[in-house]
């Protein structure tokens, strides 16, 4: 639930309010507020009840509830008491039954109760509803309507569909003589419970009977002349009576699926009807009359699914008909009038495969039809000139049918070329006339048939589906769905419907009949979170291919999961499931993995086994998906450094980054990476004597040249490092790295060179000696590998990063659960050539010494300015609402949202200060909404970007103006730490991963204050003793699988143990131990307190063994300034890199050219 803004307590003069799609649980408080409501809306929630705030207000006249999950229990009696109550919306529910106080509304005009669960209605409650003009039950379980419905003589719409009404005579209906409106579909209703009182409904203009058991249309309603609309399909009717002409008013008429054979020739006299649909019947060319011709008002005719062997010539003297359907029946051929229907815009004809379209008419039959619109009979001639035919009779037996359907066989011409394509007939009426003589303007010729469109002018490719797709598919009412495997959709079963597995993409079909009672369809591709690529674009393409297939004209909708509309959770009533997993990929992948150990410029490849690595280096496993950097114990420390931006440039480049980086110190290698390289070492990893006075090999480059009948090899010169621009398009090169070697294909080089440069490779390896791990690349220019690139000097058009801001912290060399990646500051646009780094710190004025009755004065301030706060974390692609329980828990993996409103003072003159004295004091203060974006060292920029585009928006749509500020793990605001009152703590990971992942190891937490108090955070670190230090707290939280036996009796779920150093100060030691129950979020362990130098066994087993812990804050492969008042120092460490003892000398230059500069300031 969405947190409303205190502003709307505020607007008691409110009149109308929509709360739509709220994720309300239930109704506001603070509504009980609006005495001046009239109108409130609060469809598609979770509402159960509408609560006791509703009745209060005295003028509410439109209550609007549909679409939640209200029950007969949660409709309070005392809102049907309101006076200016008028308009009642409570359909989509779960009433189970009407409460009897609905009754004492008498100036209720609307009721709409549909699809609930709604059995009995009493009778009482329609006694004192006399002003009643709309009432809608349909969609219920209804046996019977009580008798006292009579008593609503105002009633204009009544809708009882949908109801089990078979033992009901429905007499009642009788009385409602002000009806306009009367839906009666699917109610069981027969010609023997259909009373006869409905004559007397002389005002309906709307009736719906469909879906009933009638086998002749009721006398009483042949009756009603008023009829506009009327639906008798989906019965038993067999036959029209004669007196079916006697609805003149007729609009619209549905006939469909029944089992009529023939229409009245009574049928001329509703001369007002627009659309007539008769599909589905099993009527023939005999039974339709040839009096079509007076139904002049006709645009729509709808005959499919019947046995017509042609069509009466006089349907297509309806000039104004727009729709023409005449698909699935025994069609031969249509009549030439086809061709001069003007309005004409959809002719369906499929599934007739005996038509022959007529010819196309030339340009002298087109003059003789200029006046083919007249009617010639006697009968109408006569009466134009006012006389009065001596005998006129109206018969169907006029004419000799078997005659006529030789006449019109007869009268066809032989096909011409065009003539099996029909709907191209219909338009490509040649314009060119017979005689090329001048005409006068008189004499030109006009044109009826409309222009195509440019989808009808699209030449379809002829392709073939009978082997992705049934014959039948879509001819049928219903689903199908289809799941893409192996390139390729497999139709799923009717029971799995609406379960969707995260990582497959489905085809999903609706087949339906629109309004012109036609087959029409929906057709959806539906992607999973985790489906691979190969699977989205197949299902785009085969739902395409569908359409085409079935011919629509809709589109095909993309829908990703837990983002779908709400027209494809219809489909399925709202109700899909996800489950986890799918079928394979239909992509064969190949995973290569290879070492690479570092040196100062370049890599070389080792073999993959233990005895490869040296404590003196740093070495980078490439194992598919997931990258290891392993650090020797006395190797130099900047190779971390390097070793990481050259995987994370690896990721980028070549594995689309979606590998994961992980850094392993010497001695804490994990069993996946022993399982990587091969095994675990049973002897101790040693420096290898030879190997470190080896000289490295000097890579040469080859241009490979075709001679006179053999290939030459010249190598290539170059001063002391390679450049790119030696490479040449137009040729091909050999590069021989000892242990790789290359071969680089220009653009532009023959086939012939390029064929035989791989060849010689294969053929220098097997004469030169080489290792047997070495391995011949192929790069093509344009798409080089990173290792390729990284041979040459200075090419580097993957990103340009700082060194100096890429060494990790001594607390998260090893980070498991967590996907370190460079924060996008760390990247710098490759038009600047300079590197810049940032000295903002030093210009900063001197932190202050705080002690801890200012800093917890301070938080206690910044805390009353503090109204409320609202948490959102990222999940997905999506922010959601952080749990009350998690708020001061981050991960360094997410990114968090808080959303802060405080009250502040205003800004206001001096002058205005006396005059508000007086006031009161809310006056002076403003509300101030402030919005903090926490970003976790290792999460991704993708969390300000969906902020900003998208929870950014929607804030300052509700709240207006904002003060975003964005905040970076541990450098955290005094005014943002203060809200988590000193209970601050930073996770490893990621947020969702943690909680889904049982982990029965133990973790370490370092209880840690820079400055003040105010700034203690608790930080999770690597379990390991070295990472101790004198000087602080730490927690060892130990799982129940991994202690004693006696707490597991005791069903604990572990054991916290709180270690102290030696020389942690004790006035911090108060309350830590309320600080490990928050940590541990109140679960049963069992806390134990452990000083420095009282160890147990247990303990040190915890961390992996005893060991010697780092005493100091000084670390020896970084450059440290330290200002003491009198005195600048610079403190480098012995490990330090060339870079940082550079800029370290040069900032405190410019330091201390800063602190003159302000001396000297007057």
């Amino acid at each position: 639930q969405f947190p409303f803004p205190e502003e709307m307590a505020e607007m008691v003069n409110m009149r109308w309010l929509k709360l739509d799609s709220c994720n309300l649980d239930e109704i506001p408080d603070f509504l009980k507020n609006f005495k001046k409501l009239e109108r409130i809306s609060v469809c598609k929630n979770q509402l159960k009840d509408l609560g006791s705030e509703l009745p209060q207000l005295k003028d509410l006249r439109v209550v609007s509830a549909r679409q939640n999950q209200i029950t007969t229990l949660g409709l309070p009696g005392e809102l049907f008491e309101l006076e200016e109550l008028t308009t009642v919306d409570l359909s989509h529910n779960d009433i189970s039954e009407v409460p009897h106080t609905l009754g004492i509304a008498k100036q209720l005009l609307v009721l709409s109760l549909n699809h609930n669960r709604i059995t009995t209605i009493p009778g009482q409650i329609f006694v004192n509803l006399a002003d009643l003009f709309y009432l809608d039950i349909s969609d219920n379980k209804l046996e019977l309507i009580p008798p006292q419905l009579r008593r609503l003589i105002n009633l204009q719409t009544l809708d009882i569909s949908n109801n089990p009404l078979g033992h009901s005579h429905l007499r009642q209906l009788a009385s409602l003589t002000s009806l306009h409106t009367l839906n009666m579909r699917n109610t069981q209703r027969r010609n023997d419970n259909l009373h006869n009182g409905l004559q007397n409904l002389i005002f309906l203009q709307d009736l719906d009977l469909s879906f009933n058991e009638l086998e002749h249309v009721p006398e009483p309603l042949l009756s009603i002349g008023t009829l506009r609309r009327c639906n008798i399909s989906y019965n038993n009717l067999v036959e029209l009576p004669s007196s079916f002409g006697s609805w003149t008013n007729l609009e619209v008429l549905n006939l469909s699926r029944n089992n009529l054979k023939s229409l009245p020739s009574g049928i001329d006299n509703l001369v007002k009807l627009k659309k007539l649909f008769i599909n589905g019947n099993e009527i023939t060319f005999d039974g339709l009359p040839d009096t079509f011709s007076k139904l002049t008002e006709l645009e729509a005719f709808v005959a499919s699914h019947n046995k017509l062997e042609a069509v009466p010539v006089s349907l297509f003297r309806c000039s104004k008909l727009k729709k023409l359907i005449l698909s699935f029946n025994c069609l031969i051929t249509l009549p030439e009038g086809i061709y001069y229907l003007p309005d004409l815009e959809t002719l369906e004809v499929k599934g007739n495969p005996e038509l022959k379209m007529p010819p196309k008419p030339d340009s002298a039959s087109r003059k003789k039809a200029e006046f083919y619109n007249v009617d010639f009979s006697l009968a109408h001639q006569l009466e134009l000139i006012g006389a009065t035919p001596k005998s006129v009779h109206k018969s169907d037996s006029f004419k000799d049918h078997n005659a006529r359907k030789m006449r019109i066989l007869n009268r066809r011409a032989k096909p011409d070329e065009g003539s099996n394509k029909i709907l191209k007939a219909l338009a490509d009426i040649p314009k060119d006339k017979v005689d090329k003589e001048v005409t006068t303007p008189d004499d030109e010729e006009v044109t009826f048939i409309k222009p195509r469109s440019w989808m009808d002018q699209i030449s379809r490719p002829a392709v073939d589906y009978s082997d992705i797709y049934l014959a039948d598919t879509g001819q049928e009412e219903g689903i199908t769905v289809w799941q893409i495997e192996n390139f390729l959709p497999v139709q799923v079963e009717e029971i799995l419907h609406g379960k969707f597995y995260d990582a497959d993409c489905y085809i999903v079909l609706k087949t339906f009949y629109n309004d012109y009672d036609s087959l029409d369809w929906e057709i959806y591709f539906w992607i999973g979170k985790y489906s691979t690529l190969d699977k989205m674009a197949c299902s785009a393409i085969h739902a395409v291919n569908l359409r085409n297939l079935l011919g629509a004209q809709c589109r095909t909708v993309r829908e990703e999961m837990e983002d779908e509309s709400e027209e494809f959770l219809a489909v399925f009533n709202h109700d899909i499931d996800y489950i986890e997993g799918g079928t394979a990929s239909g992509f064969f992948t190949i995973e290569d993995m290879y070492i690479s150990k570092l040196k100062s410029d370049f890599s070389d490849k080792v073999d993959v086994s233990t005895s490869s690595l040296d404590p003196e280096r740093t070495f980078m496993l490439d194992y598919g998906k997931k990258i290891f950097i392993w650090h020797g114990a006395k190797a130099p420390a900047t190779h971390i450094s390097k070793a990481r931006l050259f995987a994370v440039k690896l990721n980028k480049s070549d594995k689309k980054g979606k590998a994961e980086l992980e850094i392993i110190e010497e001695g804490d290698e994990t069993e996946e990476f022993w399982s990587a390289i091969g095994g675990r070492s049973s002897d101790e990893i040693e420096i290898d004597p030879h190997e470190r006075d080896s000289q490295p090999f000097i890579q040469v480059l080859y241009t490979v040249k075709l001679g006179k009948g053999y290939l030459e090899l010249p190598q290539v010169k170059y001063k002391r490092k390679m450049e790119r621009s030696v490479l040449d398009t137009k040729d091909v090169y050999i590069l021989d790295c000892f242990s790789d070697v290359f071969v680089w294909i220009g653009r532009q080089s023959s086939r012939l060179i390029r064929a035989a440069a791989l060849k010689l490779v294969n053929s220098l390896l097997d004469l030169l000696s080489r290792p047997d791990f070495v391995t011949a690349t192929r790069v093509l220019e344009g798409a080089e590998t990173l290792v390729f690139k990284n041979k040459f000097s200075e090419w580097d058009d993957v990103l340009t990063s700082d060194y100096t801001k890429l060494k990790p912290s001594s607390s998260t060399t090893n980070v498991k659960d967590s996907k370190p990646k460079l924060n996008k500051d760390i990247f710098e646009s490759e038009t600047k050539e300079s590197l810049k780094t940032d000295l903002s710190c030093l210009f900063t004025g001197r932190q202050k010494h705080m002690s801890d009755k200012d800093a917890e004065q301070l938080m206690e301030d910044y805390n009353d300015e503090l109204d409320y706060m609202q948490c959102f974390v990222l999940e997905g692609k999506k922010f959601v609402k952080l749990p009350e329980s998690e708020i001061g828990h981050f991960y360094d993996g997410d990114c968090y949202v808080f959303l802060c409103r405080y009250w502040v003072p205003k800004d206001t003159d001096e002058d205005d200060i006396e005059e508000k004295e007086g006031n009161d004091e809310e006056d002076a203060y403003e509300s101030v909404y402030a919005v903090y974006f926490w970003q976790g060292r290792f999460a991704t920029n993708m969390g300000w970007l969906t902020f900003t585009f998208s929870l950014q928006k929607k804030f300052e749509t509700l709240l207006g103006k904002l003060e975003i500020t964005r905040v970076s793990q541990q450098q955290e605001p005094y005014r943002f730490l203060s809200h988590f009152k000193k209970k601050f703590v930073i996770h490893h990971g990621q947020r969702l991963i943690r909680r889904q992942t049982i982990n029965n190891e133990p973790s370490l937490y370092q209880v840690r204050a820079n400055g003040c108090i105010l700034t203690r955070r608790i930080i999770e670190l690597q379990p390991k003793a070295r990472r101790l230090n004198t000087e602080f707290c730490f927690f060892v939280i130990v799982p129940a699988s991994d202690t004693s036996d006696e707490a597991e009796e005791e069903e604990s779920s572990g054991i916290i143990y709180i270690w102290i150093g030696s020389k942690f100060p004790e006035e911090q030691a108060l309350g830590i131990d309320e600080l490990a129950e928050f940590l541990i979020r109140n679960e049963n362990y069992e806390t134990v307190l452990v000083h420095e130098g009282s160890e147990s066994e247990e303990f040190w087993t915890a961390l992996g063994g005893k060991a010697k812990y780092d005493q100091n804050d000084l670390v020896d492969d970084d450059a440290f300034i330290l200002d003491t008042g009198h005195e600048v120092f610079v403190w480098v460490g012995d490990q330090a890199s060339e870079i940082e003892i550079k800029l370290s000398l040069k900032s405190a230059q410019l330091y201390l050219q800063n602190l003159r500069d302000r001396k000297a300031m007057p």
